[in-house]
């Protein structure tokens, strides 16, 4: 295929049934530049990669389930590979549960997030077709007070 863009960044897709995916993210033009884009696209899912889950539950100090807290899954980041660089948020049911998806395989931190609540977070591995499960605690901020005013 031949297009004539005029200077930008570029997000560039191709997607075809019985083929793979492929995508190219932050291709620059610049004024003037005839650059050629080149890439493959894998024929189908020859590589049988399973998909993969975590779910878990989020609780209090006490064991309360905590509802619509921010449950944020991101890979561990490694320099020049696009998947590390891609986050997936979830929020968790009136049980405190959460469950998050993906297909590809490596490392990652889950990082669970509420007001009025301390951030925490931990790292694991995930391995082809693995369901993996991570509760976390989320502990009570402590009350932030204002100083009081001068008279």
């Amino acid at each position: 295929y031949k297009a004539t863009l005029s200077h930008g960044e570029y997000r560039v897709e191709i997607v075809a049934a019985g083929f793979g995916h492929t995508e190219v993210w932050r291709f620059y033009l610049g004024d003037g530049d005839a650059r050629i884009l080149d890439f493959g696209v894998p024929l189908g899912n020859w590589h049988f990669v399973a998909s993969m889950r975590v779910e878990g539950n989020i609780t209090d100090e006490t064991g309360k389930p905590i509802s619509d807290a921010t449950v944020t899954m991101m890979g561990v980041h490694t320099p020049n590979v696009a998947e590390t660089w891609v986050s997936t948020q979830v929020r968790t049911d009136a049980k405190g549960n959460f469950s998050i998806g993906t297909i590809n395989v490596g490392d990652y931190v889950l990082i669970v997030s509420k007001p009025n609540y301390i951030p925490t977070a931990t790292a694991f591995r995930l391995n082809n077709g693995e369901n993996k499960k991570q509760n976390l605690e989320l502990k009570i901020a402590p009350k932030f007070e204002f100083l009081p005013k001068k008279k």
